[in-house]
C-alpha cells in the first residue's frame, strides 16, 4: 500500500470507524494507538489506552483555550480570539471545532471554518508532552471530516514564518505551501 499522509490517514481511519447513520459530532470520540502509529478513531469508550478524548470545542472552555494558546510559542493571539469573538466564531462554525481532552485537561485544539467556499484552519495547538502521539493529526481529520460533510473540498491555514516547528509538521503532513501568493491584511 502506498504511503499516505497522516492526514489522509487519520481521515480514512475516523471514515473507517464511524458507522455510515451516524454523527460523529454527537459523540465523544476516543483514540487509540495502533502499533504503526496510526490513529484509530471509534465511538464511545472501549479500548482507550491513551485516555485521550476528542470533543467539539464550548465556549466554556474558552479561559483554558487561552492560557494553553498564550504559553504556546508560534501561535498569535490576537482581539479575534477575545472571548465574544471567539463565541461569535463557534455559533458559525462551532461543528468543526475540537478539543482533545486528556485526564479532563484540554491538550490540543483545533478552530476549524469556512466562508462557504474553502475551510480554514486556525489554532491547531498541542501541548509538548503530547506531540507525536497523533493527537494534531486526529484533530485536523475531524476538521477535514466535518469539512467535507459541509461540502468544502479544499482547506487554508495560515502559519508565522517563526513557527519552524509547525512549518515541519504540516509539510510532513501533506499540506502543499503555497509560494504563488501574498497574505495582505488590512483593518476594516
Amino acid at each position: 500500500m502506498p504511503d499516505i499522509g497522516p492526514v489522509d490517514r487519520t481521515t480514512r481511519a475516523v471514515e473507517r470507524s464511524i458507522r455510515k447513520d451516524a454523527n460523529p459530532l454527537d459523540s465523544t470520540l476516543r483514540a487509540e494507538p495502533s502499533f504503526r502509529g496510526e490513529i484509530r478513531m471509534k465511538l464511545g469508550l472501549g479500548g482507550n489506552r491513551m485516555g485521550i478524548e476528542y470533543r467539539k470545542l464550548v465556549i466554556a472552555d474558552y479561559d483554558e483555550l487561552i492560557t494553553l494558546w498564550s504559553d504556546m510559542p508560534g501561535i498569535g493571539i490576537s482581539a479575534a480570539d477575545e472571548r465574544d469573538r471567539l463565541e461569535a466564531f463557534l455559533e458559525v462554525n462551532g461543528e468543526a471545532c475540537f478539543v482533545a481532552v486528556d485526564g479532563g485537561k484540554i491538550v490540543g485544539t483545533a478552530l476549524c471554518g469556512n466562508d462557504r467556499r474553502r475551510g480554514f484552519l486556525y489554532h491547531l495547538a498541542v501541548l509538548e508532552n503530547h506531540r507525536s502521539k497523533g493527537i494534531g493529526s486526529a484533530l485536523v481529520g475531524l476538521c477535514m471530516k466535518e469539512l467535507t460533510r459541509s461540502g468544502i473540498e479544499k482547506c487554508h491555514l495560515f502559519v508565522l514564518d517563526s513557527n519552524v516547528e509547525a512549518i515541519g509538521y504540516y509539510r510532513r503532513s501533506g499540506w502543499t505551501e503555497r509560494t504563488d501568493l501574498r497574505l495582505f491584511s488590512r483593518a476594516t
